[in-house]
């Protein structure tokens, strides 16, 4: 593998995105390419041509590789500061509300017995949205604390 990438040709329909490096994973066999930012929901076409085996030099079959990707739908928000982001639905019993410390209140202290919920909607079948990485990260407050407890999924 070249570090410059030169084995790798990426095609799309924004011409101001460039493959500019490519380097190992965590190991040989994975191949990370390193890119100008690349817009959601955009298709793209990786030609892969030229890469050799370690162990012989033998060129890798099928020469050219030709895959063709899309970029997923991205980031949704990155806090409420604005208020519930439009791209997303509340609903519930009393549904969820961004209070005026700027976070997601799914339900308030001393309230109990309500089932909340925020969604952030995906497109259905035939055509929907797969994440190859999906990090959400929150505070919750458990009934009369004062210290928030701090929880991250990935």
């Amino acid at each position: 593998m070249n570090p410059s990438g030169s084995e790798y040709a990426l095609a799309g329909s924004d011409l101001g995105v460039f493959l500019h490096s490519a380097g190992y994973g965590t190991s040989h066999s994975e191949v990370i390419l390193t890119t100008d930012p690349i817009n959601p929901g955009t298709t793209w076409t990786l030609t892969i041509s030229g890469v050799t085996d370690e162990e012989a030099n033998n060129v890798i079959v099928p020469n050219p590789t030709v895959c063709t990707f899309q970029q997923g739908a991205g980031r949704f928000c990155t806090d409420f500061s604005m208020g519930v982001p439009p791209c997303t639905t509340v609903s519930g019993t009393v549904p969820p509300h961004v209070g005026p410390e700027g976070a997601l209140h799914l339900t308030d202290n001393g309230v109990t017995g309500n089932e909340n919920f925020w969604t952030i909607p995906f497109p259905p079948y035939p055509n929907p949205q797969t994440f190859q990485v999906f990090n959400a990260h929150w505070q919750t407050l458990l009934n009369l604390t004062s210290s928030p407890i701090r929880r991250s999924a990935h």
